[in-house]
């Protein structure tokens, strides 16, 4: 095992940024309310948005809703929570979305008038069917929760009824909580905000702590500390792999969807006010990504090869070889690679086969933003010898 180890996060927020959030002032917030044609409203996270959106449709229960076949397990637990029925479409895996016309066809096919379409690792495509299903009169609603990457990309999925954007605590600048839920319909975002208003806010408290949690997680991702404390997860018994992965979600596995009922608090919406209008940062982490992919092996392939636009927020790849070969060998050389670092599942793989198979072919690398380029080209020549032994043992 190597005496450092390269984290397979890296926490898009600044030391600044952190100290404010427990120390400072709790300022007012100045948060978009109408911008890019929406009216914007602002929750404690896109679960929270999505909730309260079918809490204000209230569609019979059993009502279908069309869904891309990946997306995080709580938004599938939240349209069962409301009584509904996800009805799952297979991607293409070289553009993340569902092949033109398979969501209208679905639309049909179930009679479903409300339909959810995921953007999946960072990525946008514009949605071929998407004028298709809203002359149906079929509303579309975008999430976006991956793809935020500076104040241009509200103007995404500009067509949509309904887009959501995440600010969660490992998505591209992060406030540490927080989304962004914009309407076409002025109507629907007054009575989306009304029910927000309804519910208790989380205390500033509540996010001092937070932000201290992060702090500490930022500063156990300093290589030679990440690789001190999965030393000691293997000497204790503890699961490294589970260790990182709680700390870096902002919802745990467990509870129901009550725990999603609240606003968030000043402090967080002061942090928010000022990530989204900072001004994107993005060319760095896609030269450094790119670097890597370039050099890839031709057995292992970077998603979404054909998406319009990649936020470039982790670093997944795909291979038509084990995944945890990979893993296992990486982390020898110093690289701490994963597969658990989004909560990204298939959740039917009856109806979505394709993207059940994509899925358990997926696995993560470092971000090679920070690395210096000996570190990249490392990373990139331990993946080619891997993928060499692979082959020769097979």
């Amino acid at each position: 095992m190597s005496d450092w180890l390269r984290p397979r996060l890296k926490f898009d927020i600044g030391w600044s940024h952190l100290m404010s959030a427990i120390f400072g002032k709790a300022t007012e917030h100045s948060l978009p309310e109408r911008q890019a044609g929406r009216h914007w409203v602002y929750g404690l996270s896109v679960r929270t948005l999505f909730d309260a959106i079918l809490s204000e449709l209230a569609l019979p229960e059993s009502t279908p809703i069309v869904c891309t076949g990946i997306n995080i397990s709580d938004i599938r637990n939240i349209i069962r929570a409301h009584g509904l029925e996800p009805i799952a479409v297979d991607i293409e895996t070289d553009t993340l979305l569902p092949a033109p016309g398979k969501l209208t066809e679905a639309c049909f096919n179930s009679g479903a008038k409300h339909c959810l379409i995921a953007h999946l690792f960072g990525s946008y495509s514009e949605l071929p069917d998407l004028s298709t299903l809203r002359e149906a009169g079929v509303t579309v609603i975008s999430d976006l929760a991956q793809a935020y990457d500076g104040p241009d990309s509200l103007n995404l999925e500009r067509n949509a009824d309904i887009t959501l954007f995440s600010f969660g605590p490992i998505k591209r600048k992060t406030a540490l909580g927080g989304a962004l839920a914009g309407f076409l319909s002025p109507e629907m975002s007054k009575r989306i905000e009304r029910r927000l208003e309804s519910y208790p806010a989380k205390s500033d408290f509540w996010f001092r702590r937070r932000a201290l949690k992060y702090l500490i997680v930022k500063s156990a991702t300093h290589p030679y500390c990440y690789a001190f404390l999965e030393a000691g997860c293997g000497l204790f018994g503890g699961d490294f792999d589970a260790l990182i992965g709680g700390s870096s979600r902002g919802f745990g596995h467990a509870g129901d969807i009550q725990r999603f009922r609240f606003r968030p608090p000043r402090r967080l919406l002061a942090l928010l006010s000022h990530r989204i209008i900072e001004p994107p940062t993005g060319e760095a982490r896609t030269q450094a990504v790119l670097s890597v992919q370039d050099q890839l092996p031709v057995c292992i392939s970077p998603v979404g090869e054909r998406a319009h636009r990649h936020a470039h927020w982790i670093v997944p790849l795909t291979s038509d070889r084990n995944p945890e070969h990979y893993i296992v060998a990486l982390r020898e050389f110093g690289f701490d690679a994963t597969r658990g670092t989004t909560s990204l599942r298939c959740f039917a793989p009856s109806q979505a086969p394709i993207a059940d198979e994509f899925m358990k072919s997926v696995f993560y690398i470092p971000h090679p933003v920070n690395m210096s380029e000996l570190d990249r080209t490392k990373l990139s020549t331990r993946l080619a010898t891997i993928s060499n032994r692979a082959k020769d043992k097979s």
